[in-house]
């Protein structure tokens, strides 16, 4: 991830089972203006599903990070 030179959404839920916060990279996120992490506190570990969506929220927010640029 130090190498990443173009916008990088990063995209993880606070609650994922799956992910410790150590793999969290808030130190570098903050250093490297081109990474935007963003941490919602709830969406585990299925891309955010919300029932009677026809998109996940990880979806969603991917086309409007991509749509700034």
């Amino acid at each position: 991830m130090p190498a990443i030179e173009i916008p990088t959404l990063i995209l993880n839920a606070e609650n994922d089972p799956l992910l410790e916060k150590d793999c969290y990279p808030f130190a570098l996120a903050q250093k490297k203006p081109e990474i935007h992490l963003e941490v919602p506190a709830r969406g585990g570990h299925t891309g955010f599903m919300l029932p009677g969506e026809p998109l996940a929220y990880s979806e969603t927010r991917l086309a409007e990070f991509v749509a700034q640029f």
